[in-house]
């Protein structure tokens, strides 16, 4: 799907089975209003953010970013850390595999 994913999503996976644990939306830095300087540019993205019901507080965030936040919050639950896979965009990401080798998840 490329650019047109809206979303994050975090699943646990074993050999016989696999379940979504998380996910968040993500929205392009088109969407957010507060990253555009020209006024008119501004309030036309917030018209579109007012169509399409997205509430004030979620704001672009990288894809690695909200994938990080989603480990921590899983982590939060105190499961097992296994290692990570994730697909080639998030390993273009030299801050996300840092963040991953912090995390002790590589």
């Amino acid at each position: 799907m490329g650019n047109c994913q809206v979303g994050v999503s975090m699943y646990a996976v074993t050999d016989w089975a696999s379940a979504a644990l998380d996910w968040r939306l993500f929205l392009p830095a088109s969407w957010d209003d507060t990253g555009v300087a020209d006024p008119a540019e501004a309030a036309a993205v917030r018209a579109r953010r007012a169509r399409a019901g997205i509430p004030d507080v979620a704001r672009h965030r990288e894809k690695w970013r909200l994938a990080l936040d989603m480990l921590d919050e899983i982590l939060g639950w105190d499961v097992p850390a296994r290692p990570v896979l994730a697909d080639a965009d998030y390993g273009n990401c030299a801050l996300f595999r840092q963040d991953l080798t912090d995390r002790g998840l590589v």
